[in-house]
């Protein structure tokens, strides 16, 4: 178990700690200078002469000056001998107020403003640090920036290329959701370990941990970021609260695990000190006090941390195994935190590593839920050994080795209850790795995996598979026209609109590449995914997104092809990707913004008509091989035809009513041909065949009875004879 926690352990710190690094200007070798306004007034003209006259000190590393009341100025200078956008982050994510001053080569001055005082909507980009996307033109720009903070005063300033940003946005996101993820299934296991065994110890860890997460989440923008992106002040707020809780929660945690009180009753009473600091801060923060009492807190912390030697060697002395791993893992958190507590108060240089050692120590915690288990156990088998000396009877002994195992039953079951939750956190991790990272869609690799599975298990049910291809209309001379920036927002909001029609669990919608899209949609007949292509199409149009380059209309369309076949019928699932392309094809061809759908084998001949019209198409390959039964298909598919065509153009309901009993009339005396035909070749299962025309023809007259009493639309009318009747059939 302890090698099985270590090695997770360096998997979750394997992105953090040795993840690469996008390539990126940081500017940590000198190149930034710094003044302290200790007046807190000065302007953008005061700060230039300032730095005119030699005030502004250069800066080794990152500014890093603790909690100071004082107001900073930074400058850096850059030459540029290209156009180019570059993006400037500034972090980390606390610093209250951020203004940018940019003096352009040009002599002109852009002003921005940034900082976690600021609600989400009103910052260039919304992001859990603050980031400045800059266009520098061939020359020489200054760059001013000032900031204000009651947090530490610290800064790392980057600049990005664009596509290097969002990169390294990717990584570390993935980065911190790995450690966010082994928290909570630390948190969920200990839980479940308090409600077995009722024991306080694993109750406070898992407060502990759930503060702990919570503050990490202030401390990384996730808060105010995802949480209350709306709300700086109460995010502000909940970070200084949660520190001040975990500070409380981690005095108490140690305090009981190491049985403070009972062998170092000196650093018993020192926690409880530290206990009443964090809770005179919590208060503190709440009426605005935050930076002085939680620098008094910081200070109480690295005292307190410094008299972990006590316990270490204490625990070591016992030269149980248990013991001494529990010992190193105390250190290790120790260590880690206050290298975090002295990079925060200005004590030790202030870098990236200072948030990432403080987070690191928190993985040690996986280590501390061992030894907990460990110390549990082991107590259990003391007492139940001092139990079996004291019994002097056999029965009792039985009774006690039966309590024994139930015990260690319950231990394995909580085991067992743990590998579950890491593996629901695994299939979470991995359904990021199936996730089109602009429209949030499936990717094509998911695409893919859902296709042959679905290809397999509807072969084996022998039921039918509809595939809709769907291809953006004209999407690269709207790049060309309006930019890639645009283009990304239009394919997201496609995406989002696809998404939103989708209604059952079963169906995938998916990015497959580009401008084109694609939706599974398994056991779905002809007349389901004509209504879901034509559904998708209009919630598309719906968007009216501007798109002056689009022949089919002034706004951004679809064209959708859409094939459905029994799985059966095909060896390999990229047939139907082939037919489906087909029929997109076809869509294109025929104008653009319509459904194009393949009722014969080979529906290659594009149909003019009006957008988004769908028709049924008679093909050679549907004849029977009867020359008068094949004159009567062809005549339902052209009065199935005029039904759609009246229904589209607005036709009023008798003249509908009278082309639906022509067609109705007609399907009867097909039906009827056909029996009388079948009977004269002994046909198989003629009764059967019967019985399903008596059906078809009974639940078409229930529906056109609905549509006389106006209880039915007859584009759904249509859908059952033309499709299930007519084309199916």
């Amino acid at each position: 178990m302890r090698a099985f926690l270590l090695g997770l352990l360096l998997l979750i710190l394997s992105p953090l700690l040795h993840g690469e690094v996008p390539p990126a200007i940081t500017f940590d070798q000198g190149q930034i200078t710094v003044l302290r306004d200790k007046s807190k007034q000065l302007t953008l003209e005061q700060a230039r002469a300032a730095h005119a006259e030699g005030q502004f000190k250069p800066l080794a590393g990152h500014l890093g000056l603790g909690y100071i009341p004082d107001v900073v100025w930074l400058r850096v200078s850059i030459a540029q001998e290209n156009p180019a956008a570059r993006w400037l982050e500034v972090m980390p994510p606390y610093l209250d107020d951020i203004r940018l001053f940019h003096l352009r080569s040009d002599g002109k001055i852009d002003v921005r403003r940034s900082g976690d005082s600021l609600p989400q909507s009103s910052k260039e980009e919304p992001y859990r640090g603050h980031l400045f996307k800059l266009d520098f033109q061939p020359g020489d720009h200054e760059i001013f920036i000032r900031l204000q903070t009651t947090s530490t005063m610290a800064a790392i300033v980057k600049l990005w290329q664009p596509r290097e940003f969002e990169q390294h946005l990717r990584s570390s996101y993935f980065g911190f959701g790995l450690y966010f993820s082994l928290m909570l299934t630390v948190l969920l296991f200990n839980a479940a370990n308090w409600l077995v065994a009722r024991r306080t110890i694993f109750l406070v860890y898992v407060g502990y941990l759930l503060i702990i997460s919570i503050q990490w989440l202030g401390i990384n923008g996730f808060t105010s970021e995802f949480l209350l992106p709306e709300r700086p002040d109460l995010a502000n707020m909940s970070v200084g609260l949660m520190i001040s809780l975990v500070a409380a929660m981690a005095w108490l945690f140690f305090m009981m695990i190491l049985e403070l009180k009972r062998y170092h009753p000196f650093l018993h009473r020192l926690s409880q000190f530290g206990i009443s600091i964090s809770l005179a801060t919590f208060v503190a923060t709440l009426l605005g006090y935050y930076q002085i009492f939680m620098a008094i807190l910081l200070m109480v912390g690295t005292v307190s941390l410094l008299t972990v030697p006590w316990p270490i060697w204490r625990l070591w002395k016992t030269g149980e195994v248990w013991a001494r791993l529990l010992a190193l893992a105390y250190l290790l958190y120790a260590l880690l935190s206050l290298f975090n507590i002295l990079g925060t108060l200005a004590i030790f240089p202030f870098n990236e590593w200072n948030i990432l050692a403080g987070m690191a120590s928190n993985m040690a915690h996986v280590l501390f839920l061992h030894f907990a288990i460990l110390l549990h156990y082991r107590r259990i088998e003391a007492d139940h050994a001092a139990a079996l000396e004291k019994a002097a009877l056999a029965e009792r002994q039985a009774t006690l080795d039966r309590a024994h195992r139930a015990e260690q039953d319950k231990l394995l079951r909580m085991m067992d209850e743990r590998t579950t939750e890491l593996e629901v956190a695994n299939k979470k991790l991995a359904a990021l790795s199936n996730t089109d990272g602009l429209t949030g869609l499936a990717n094509r690799r998911r695409f893919n995996e859902v296709l042959n599975a679905e290809f397999l298990r509807l072969k084996r049910s022998e039921a039918q598979l509809s595939l809709l291809m769907i291809d953006v209309d004209h999407f690269k001379k709207f790049n060309d026209r309006y930019g890639h920036i645009p283009g990304d927002n239009c394919l997201t909001a496609v995406g989002q609109a696809i998404h939103s029609v989708i209604g059952r669990a079963s169906d995938l919608a998916a990015r497959y590449g580009g401008e084109e899209f694609a939706v599974i949609a398994p056991e779905t007949n002809a007349s389901g995914a004509r209504s879901l292509a034509e559904r998708i199409r209009q919630s598309v149009e719906a968007l009216a997104i501007p798109h002056a380059a689009n022949t089919a209309a002034p706004h951004i369309t679809i064209s959708i092809g859409v094939v459905t076949r029994y799985a059966t019928e095909m060896d390999i699932p990229e047939t139907i990707v082939s037919l489906a392309d087909r029929a997109l094809y076809r869509a294109k061809e025929a104008g653009r913004n319509r459904v194009e759908i393949t009722v014969g084998e080979h529906d290659d001949e594009p149909r003019k008509g009006q957008p988004g019209l769908v028709r049924l198409v008679w093909k050679d390959i549907a004849e029977s091989g009867n020359e008068s039964l094949d004159r009567e298909h062809q005549s339902l598919f052209d009065l199935a035809n005029l039904l759609l065509s009246a229904a589209v153009e607005g036709a009023s309901k008798e003249e509908c009513t009278l082309l639906l009993n022509q067609l109705l009339n007609a399907v009867v005396t097909h039906f009827s041909d056909e029996e009388a035909l079948l009977a004269t070749t002994n046909f198989p299962d003629i009764e059967h065949h019967a019985r399903c025309h008596q059906e078809l023809v009974a639940k078409a007259l229930d529906m056109a009875e609905r549509f006389e009493r106006d209880e039915l639309p007859v584009g759904d009318l249509f859908s059952f004879l033309a499709y299930d009747v007519v084309a199916q059939h």
